[in-house]
Formats: structure tokens, sequence, C-alpha cells
């Protein structure tokens, strides 16, 4: 078009606008530097991980001695096992793809759980139930709905939103942690945002049943691969979309898997252990 500008003078407006003279603002987290015995001091000032609906804070934490120190809130557990106590009497629902389906699994064999439901071999997504009768624990394991690149009918791909609307009693004794994006990064980014609404509002009417319940959306993974891209459009999306409901919460692990670098989007168990343990935080506070 006659009326464009030329691509140079585009370039030199890019230029002078973001490489040159230009304010780099902060994330808005104070860091205390202490000598090394009193290293503690500053993480426990913070408050108590809870579930809420908070303003989002880059950067939101470091690895230290091997497990994520928060910058946002005072993280203590040191182990999965170390949730047994908070987790007794409790429903926790895991809504979400494979990665979610770790959770639940590693959950079941650190505190000694029994698994039933069908075979999950080779139809990983089939609907799971993990429990105790003893400690008074239950966990249940959903997919998320289509598109799943997996076999399986459609009872073993349920939408999160019908999970969700299924469950008839909850509250303060029950936590919801579910997610969703690997699956549809090839997709248009309507088709999630249309995905998220129905999830939003399947979210509020369970809290309008159930205020008290806890729920938790997990972001996603960076990868060393070009699916960062989509996976951050999505997490960006989200917090959009959940902004200001009471006890709900995006749990961001953009940084933790910045820091902790992985290629495989079903990475070893230790580091599944170390965002387990991110997560039990804020649910056992």
């Amino acid at each position: 078009m006659p009326d464009e500008e030329p691509i140079h003078d585009f370039a030199a407006i890019l230029k002078s606008k973001y490489e040159t003279m230009s304010i780099i603002k902060g994330s808005g987290v104070k860091l205390l530097v202490l000598p090394q015995e009193s290293a503690d001091v500053s993480i426990s000032s913070l408050e108590d991980c809870v579930v809420k609906n908070h303003k989002h804070v880059r950067p939101n934490g470091y690895m230290w001695g091997g497990r994520w120190v928060s910058l946002t809130c005072a993280n203590t557990l040191l182990a999965v096992r170390d949730t047994q106590r908070c987790l007794e009497n409790k429903v926790v629902y895991f809504f979400g793809d494979s990665t979610i389906r770790m959770y639940s699994i590693l959950l079941g064999e650190r505190l000694n759980l029994r698994s039933v439901g069908p075979d999950s071999h080779h139809i990983w997504q089939n609907p799971k139930t993990i429990y105790s009768f003893g400690l008074n624990i239950t966990t249940y394991y959903r997919a998320h709905g289509p598109p799943l690149q997996n076999p399986g009918g459609p009872e073993t791909r349920p939408y999160i939103s019908d999970s969700l609307d299924g469950i008839r009693v909850a509250g303060k004794d029950t936590f919801i942690i579910f997610n969703v994006g690997a699956h549809l990064h090839k997709f248009h980014p309507s088709i999630f945002i249309h995905r998220m609404q129905g999830i939003r509002d399947a979210v509020l009417r369970l809290l309008s049943r159930f205020p008290e319940t806890r729920i938790i959306y997990r972001g996603l993974s960076v990868l060393s691969s070009p699916l960062d891209w989509y996976f951050y459009r999505y997490d960006v999306i989200v917090r959009d979309i959940f902004k200001d409901i009471e006890n709900f919460m995006f749990l961001d692990f953009w940084d933790l898997t910045t820091v902790v670098p992985q290629n495989d989007i079903h990475p070893p168990a230790y580091f599944t252990e170390l965002k387990s343990l991110v997560l039990f935080d804020y649910l056992c506070s």
C-alpha cells in the first residue's frame, strides 16, 4: 500500500522503542540479602501459601539445595509423604492430561494408596480412583475432553465442565486441581478460549454450591521446543479468564520449569515430585 511506512523506518521505530533508552520495570518482588546464619528469616517473613486469586508475580522463586523456594509464600513441604496428615479426611480431584495424572499416581505411590479403575497401560486417560480407607483419603482422576491424541472411547475423555457439574458433595475438605493445554496447542486459540470459558462457568457454579472448595489451575511448563510460545500464550489466557475468582488460583510453573530445564513433556519422577510439593503447599496450609 502506498501509505504504508517503509520497512526500514518501522525497524528504526522498534529499535528506539524497545532496544535503547528504555526503562525496565521491576517485578515488585523485594529481596533481602542476609548472612548465611540468618538465611531463614526472609523466608519465614512470607505469608503462608494459601489458595487465592493473587496478583501475578514474577520472578516467583528460585532453586536452592534441590528444592524450590517460593518468593510469594512460605513453602515448607520437603516430601510428598508429608502431605498425609493434611490429606486425611480429604477428597482430591485431578482433571486434565497425562501430566496431571502423574501427580495422582505419585501421590498414591508415596502414601501407599490403593488404586481402582480400568487398566491404564494402553488407554492412559481411563478414569481412576485412588484411596485409603484407613486415612480416609480419596483421589479421582478424570481426563479432559477432546482433543486427546490417544486411543479410547468418549467415556475416557469427559469435559472438565461436566465433571465439575457432576460433583455433588464438596467444601473445605475438597481440593480440585486441573489443567488443559498440551493437546490443544495445534488448534486456533479460540478453541482453547471457548473451552476455558466453559470451565470457568462450571467453576463458578461449583463455588456457588460449595464456596469453601479450593481450586487450582496448574500452569504449563517450559519445554525446549517451539511449544514454548503456545504454552506461554495459554497461561496468559487462563490468568485473564479466571481472574478475581475467590478460592481459585492460577499456579504458575513457568519460572520453576525455566530454572530446571526439561525436554520431555513427561518429566522424571523427581521433577514431578518437585512440582507436587509446590502444589500441595498451597492446599496443606
